[in-house]
């Protein structure tokens, strides 16, 4: 959920970026020179995307890409299974909420 793929861009060419094509929505930060890719969900239905752009530059000049977003599904079956009183150890009435939320995930 809330994938955003920031892209950036060379110094010398923020300011002339074109998007041809784009699945999701899209933002010119021209201040911190980056292209972001905003796909507000991705899951079994909608696996893929694309968006097309062009902007002056070298090869090297569009990475490091970064990468954020958040999943309910974690990467591994990690479950709380019950919780306990530290006094008696009987149950204690709870909720849970999992979310995996990257720190950094960047394409090098």
């Amino acid at each position: 959920n809330n994938v955003v793929i920031s892209i950036p861009l060379s110094s010398h060419g923020s300011g002339s970026v074109v998007v041809n094509e784009c699945d999701g929505d899209y933002h010119h930060d021209s201040r911190r020179g980056v292209l972001e890719w905003q796909l507000p969900l991705i899951d079994v239905s909608n696996k893929s995307g694309s968006m097309e752009f062009s902007a002056p530059g070298r090869p090297n000049d569009f990475y490091p890409v970064q990468v954020q977003f958040v999943s309910k599904t974690l990467y591994c079956d990690m479950r709380v299974v019950n919780v306990v009183s530290v006094d008696d150890e009987s149950p204690v009435k709870h909720s849970l909420n999992t979310y995996l939320i990257v720190d950094k995930y960047e394409v090098i």
